[in-house]
């Protein structure tokens, strides 16, 4: 995993990693299952955890992999902002996990910000450790979560092309201006729904090319025949 990061040595103090890595620094932990959890897997203080979190101090080379490691999330990620933040360890499965720790299914959808796209049957492709910590702030039952990945530029810059997305299954009843996992026919879609009061839903990207990406109202029929497969409420940060 430290081989992943080019042009780093030693201590990262001076400027080196990208803003707002304090605060990725604070979901990777949460999401892994805490700071006290963080500080037994690592050996890192809890003080010293926190003086990283508050963003008072930066750590070494060999305590970013030690904490990249322990939160299964890349280490480009975690100190540059870039890339997709689940490490191929998270994905496979091979991260330490705890008594406080949910495994997420990660499944094998391709939900559409962007054209549509016709998925098959959902193939479990591994899963993810996030702490129950996690999912009591999101207000989410963790036996509702799964995360799939997006595909397309529609929903950017609020979801990123290729990025994971947490959907809670529970989360049917649409809300006014939040994100969903919806389908019609076979075409699974993430997008914004907006309902009026005669009951159509118009499906709307974050995208503010409207040439490309045009708001899309749906008629009362297909309306009552969308399908609603959840709230996506998590993408790599919260929505």
């Amino acid at each position: 995993m430290c081989g992943e990061i080019v042009g780093l040595s030693g201590d990262v103090d001076g400027g080196s990693v990208a803003p707002g890595f304090a605060e990725r620094l604070g979901q990777a932990i949460d999401a892994a299952g805490g700071v006290r959890v963080a500080m037994k897997v690592t050996g890192i203080s809890d003080s010293q955890l926190r003086r990283y979190i508050g963003g008072d101090s930066e750590p070494s080379i060999s305590k970013l992999c030690a904490i990249a490691g322990f939160a299964g999330v890349s280490l480009r990620w975690l100190v540059y902002g870039q890339g997709a933040v689940l490490s191929d360890d998270q994905i496979r499965g091979n991260v330490l996990a705890s008594d406080d720790t949910i495994q997420v299914p990660i499944l094998d959808i391709r939900a559409a910000a962007g054209a549509g796209s016709i998925n098959g049957d959902a193939a479990e492709l591994g899963r993810a450790p996030f702490s129950r910590a996690f999912f009591r702030h999101h207000g989410v039952s963790p036996e509702a979560a799964q995360l799939i990945r997006s595909c397309g530029v529609s929903m950017v810059p609020t979801i990123a092309d290729r990025a994971l997305v947490m959907v809670d299954r529970l989360g049917r009843d649409v809300v006014d201006g939040d994100i969903y996992v919806v389908s019609l026919g076979d075409e699974v879609r993430i997008k914004r729904l907006h309902k009026s009061i005669s009951g159509k839903i118009t499906l709307k990207s974050d995208n503010g090319d409207k040439r490309l990406f045009p708001d899309e109202e749906l008629s009362v029929a297909d309306s009552r025949d969308l399908r609603v497969h959840g709230r996506a409420f998590w993408t790599e940060r919260a929505l």
